[in-house]
């Protein structure tokens, strides 16, 4: 099958992984220990305070060791021990490059996150798929990677597509279909499928036909804004074609994007905007694009409000720098590069 050309670096495996979609899962992450582990110790607790008295390679024996009753307790018949387990799991491989470990393991811990991705039930399948998401970033491009993406894409768009699954779920899936596939996704029509499903999730925040913008629970526009943000981290590795056909189809609706109650949306809009202005004029320097000064008014009306709204949420300064950075990237200056978008999805 043909296979396409990237135009960006791939992603590559690093000891700090993403973090979950939600704040408090991330918290519950850093923070968990091992239900069943014998040791009170969690392998956050270890890797942060490990004793002076034992050197480097001893230390790497007993993290190795911690990880490995996790991993053995990912199979546990207890749900409390289960999640557990993933969560140190998950906690481990955030904060380590463990490639080597994996590869070694891979089998086990594949078969076992696939089936609490298949037979658990909203907090063990979202955790399970940050899981397998990290896994994809650990292997990276190796055979035993592929192999990995492979097996787990059915599942994660199944589950994506599934309205009876919890939101935060479907939330978690479909952040992973699209770190996965930037990584592993070599063929252009996986690619396509992957973008094809992401964007049957997103265009229901476009405008409804009446010109008003729908009105869905947090949850539901968490779920919008992680598909559109995956569909703009896989659309930076599109093919020519494929972005020109994207462009026709979506530049006149991602606009209505910006309008929607939820900053998280608007803010992902506007990247998703940003990035397809980029890539037109990549082929072509004077692309304008449909209604430009329509665009512009909105993008130009976006940044203070957007910097207020978030400094009025957070009360941390470094979010309140964050909103000011991203609300940037509404100005008519439309510039965003794919690392841009990978460090906004998965940071």
């Amino acid at each position: 099958m043909p296979k396409k050309t990237r135009k960006r670096g791939r992603v590559e495996a690093e000891g700090a992984g993403p973090p979950l979609a939600s704040d408090h899962m991330d918290d519950a992450m850093s923070t968990a220990s091992v239900g069943s582990l014998s040791s009170e110790q969690s392998l956050d607790t270890f890797a942060e305070t490990g004793d002076d008295a034992v050197d480097e390679s001893s230390a790497q024996e007993v993290f190795e060791e911690k990880l490995n009753d996790a991993i053995e307790g990912l199979l546990e018949k207890s749900l409390k021990g289960r999640t557990n387990s993933i969560r140190s799991v998950i906690s481990a491989m955030r904060k380590r490059v463990l490639t080597g470990f994996l590869i070694d393991r891979h089998v086990t811990v594949t078969d076992a996150l696939e089936r609490s991705l298949k037979r658990g039930k909203g907090e063990e399948q979202a955790i399970s798929a940050s899981a397998l998401m990290l896994l994809s970033v650990q292997l990276g491009l190796t055979e035993e990677g592929e192999a990995l993406f492979n097996s787990i894409k059915p599942l994660l768009l199944s589950l994506l597509l599934d309205p009876s699954a919890s939101v935060a779920a479907r939330t978690q899936c479909a952040e992973a279909v699209g770190l996965c596939g930037f990584i592993c996704a070599n063929d252009i029509h996986v690619v396509a499928e992957l973008m094809s499903t992401l964007e049957s999730i997103f265009v229901k925040s476009y405008l409804k036909g009446d010109k008003t913008s729908p009105v869905f629970s947090p949850q539901t526009c968490a779920l919008h804004r992680a598909a559109l943000d995956s569909w703009s981290l896989l659309l930076s590795i599109a093919t020519t074609s494929s972005v020109k056909s994207l462009v026709d189809m979506h530049l006149h609706r991602l606009p209505e994007l910006l309008e929607n109650s939820d900053l998280e949306v608007r803010i992902a809009g506007g990247e998703a905007i940003s990035l397809l202005y980029e890539l037109a004029r990549e082929l072509d320097e004077d692309f304008e694009g449909p209604a430009m000064d329509s665009l512009c008014e909105k993008l130009n009306r976006c940044p203070l409000i957007t910097v207020n709204t978030r400094i009025r949420k957070t009360g941390n300064s470094k979010e309140a720098a964050l909103g000011i950075y991203y609300t940037t990237l509404r100005m008519p200056v439309l510039e965003i590069s794919s690392v841009s978008l990978a460090m906004r999805v998965y940071t």
